[in-house]
């Protein structure tokens, strides 16, 4: 499945899951069956992040590793068909990662999410980067998630030369242990829990929003973008743009929030490829999680960068 192509815009080091959304009217505790549709599709902060630029037209290659496995072999066969360089190292000592997520139709609330075979992850370390450092040649932007092990960001640190290495916080667990790593990273994103986490600061209107981007600012990556659900998101940069920017308005209802981040960081990494400004950028990140999120699936299959740009352009017009 390993793709000839070695050199890309993007590189994506991360965990690849099986996502499996449940959608029904649950209640908890619960003591009988409950209907529910099911729909299982692939997943992955990084890899999600990955699909959503290739379907926006930028040349991106994934280094994952999966169990050996047919979870594993479908994620990554979706992948690549979404056009992706899928770049897989299959270990039969693991398990592919599945996320499992139960969505209440009655509320729009996602009740319970977690995930499964997270010994996967421990597979990405030093080793594992210096056995594809070729691939990050040329490449200029490395996106990794907070699951990779330590030594494995700090050896991509070392080596991104002249590429922004950008963090995504892929839960509020690994956001405990997230702060040597954002210590290295160019460009972050992360949630408004995961942020409450790593600042032990309270977030409760707009002031103490920006109070904590600004800390995050300076523990060193020169972007955060912190997203704060219905609420849209904040930017703070070191060349001192900083803004509040309210959720993308568009027609529809929320579906499921899941990949919503991800697609965030797809849509603003695609704008600071055509050098968009970085509102304009926040404009393509946010069209992007609001298409994703009025969807069933973790990457809109639909998307694509035509559709996204005149989107962006008819919201500013």
């Amino acid at each position: 499945m390993n793709c000839p192509q070695t050199k890309s815009d993007i590189v994506v080091v991360s965990p690849s899951n099986l996502d499996i959304l449940a959608t029904g009217k649950f209640s908890w505790p619960s003591t009988e069956s409950i209907p529910a549709s099911l729909k299982s599709m692939p997943g992955g902060s990084g890899r999600n992040t990955a699909e959503n630029l290739a379907r926006l037209g930028v040349s991106t290659t994934l280094l994952t590793i999966t169990g050996d496995d047919v979870f594993g072999e479908f994620v990554c066969q979706k992948t690549l068909q979404a056009g992706v360089n899928v770049v897989v190292t299959k270990n039969p000592s693991v398990s592919t990662p599945i996320y499992l997520a139960l969505h209440n139709s009655s509320d729009g609330d996602m009740m319970l999410d977690m995930v499964g075979g997270t010994e996967c992850c421990g597979c990405f370390n030093q080793q594992f980067g210096q056995e594809n450092i070729h691939y990050l040649q040329d490449s200029q932007y490395i996106i990794t998630a907070s699951d990779i092990c330590p030594d494995l960001f700090f050896f991509l640190a070392e080596e991104k030369k002249d590429s922004a290495l950008v963090l995504l916080i892929s839960s509020p667990y690994a956001a405990k242990e997230a702060a040597p790593l954002i210590e290295k990273t160019d460009i972050l994103f992360l949630n408004k829990q995961e942020a409450k986490i790593i600042t032990k600061a309270e977030i409760q209107d707009l002031k103490s929003v920006s109070e904590v981007a600004h800390s995050l600012l300076q523990m060193g990556p020169s972007i955060v973008v912190l997203t704060l659900s219905g609420d849209g998101v904040y930017l703070a940069s070191k060349d001192g743009e900083s803004c509040h920017y309210p959720a993308f308005k568009m027609e529809g209802e929320m579906v499921s929030p899941v990949g919503a981040g991800d697609a965030m960081c797809a849509g603003f990494v695609y704008g600071l490829l055509q050098n968009y400004s970085l509102e304009k950028s926040i404009l393509m990140g946010s069209a992007t999680a609001a298409l994703t999120i009025r969807s069933m699936e973790t990457v809109v299959s639909s998307l694509q960068q035509d559709s996204l740009e005149r989107i962006v352009s008819n919201f500013q017009n």
